[in-house]
């Protein structure tokens, strides 16, 4: 099954802003932590170390999927530009697709 989410670009990159992690968490911890992306209910939550994140967004369904802290710190250096910004999720092929950055989703 796969699932599209529609939001605002400017509420991603406040989410983005407020959730920046430093390298004074280390490699290792950076690699094992997870960011966790849960749709439901028209909002879209972002878990990152404990702080939890809502934005309004617009499709359809309910699902829970995450990525490492690492990969979502990349989308912190080069934030994607569509406005409104698609996000995509494919339980079969176990991916998270932002704007046109692709993840392989951990669960």
């Amino acid at each position: 099954m796969s699932y599209t989410v529609e939001i605002s670009n400017r509420d991603f990159l406040e989410v983005l802003k407020s959730t920046k992690t430093t390298k004074k968490m280390g490699k290792h911890n950076l690699a094992i932590e997870e960011v966790e992306f849960h749709f439901s209910a028209e909002q879209l939550m972002i878990t990152v170390v404990g702080s939890k994140r809502v934005i309004s967004a617009s499709g359809s369904g309910y699902w829970t999927t995450s990525i490492s802290l690492l990969h979502y710190r990349a989308l912190t250096k080069i934030p994607p530009i569509a406005d409104p910004l698609i996000i995509e999720f494919c339980e079969k092929s176990s991916r998270l697709k932002i704007g046109t950055t692709s993840f392989r989703a951990l669960k």
